[in-house]
């Protein structure tokens, strides 16, 4: 399962967002499930950031979130999540994913 979080975050928070988001990504490759973690920002953007995780099974991503250590590792960040589309499951591997 691929899940992608976008994250617009203006230039005066960016402190915080940098160590927010690393609190987040130390906490999710500790998490069981986890394949892939990748961040990074957009090359015109600058306000907009990506986490790109990959995980086993739906049932990895939920877990992660559902202790009291998810929630304190993911709320510093929600801030600036952007609100859209971010689970994907892919089942047939073998072909392209267009989104």
């Amino acid at each position: 399962m691929l899940v992608v979080l976008r994250f617009r975050v203006p230039t005066a928070a960016r402190s915080g967002f940098v160590a927010a988001l690393g609190h987040l990504e130390r906490y999710l490759r500790s998490c069981s499930g986890l394949e892939s973690l990748h961040v990074g920002t957009a090359v015109d953007d600058d306000e907009l950031h990506t986490v790109v995780t990959t995980w086993d099974l739906p049932k990895s991503w939920r877990s992660a979130f559902t202790g009291a250590a998810g929630r304190a590792a993911f709320l510093p960040v929600m801030v600036w999540l952007i609100d859209e589309l971010s689970l994907i499951h892919i089942s047939e591997p073998t072909r392209p994913l267009y989104i």
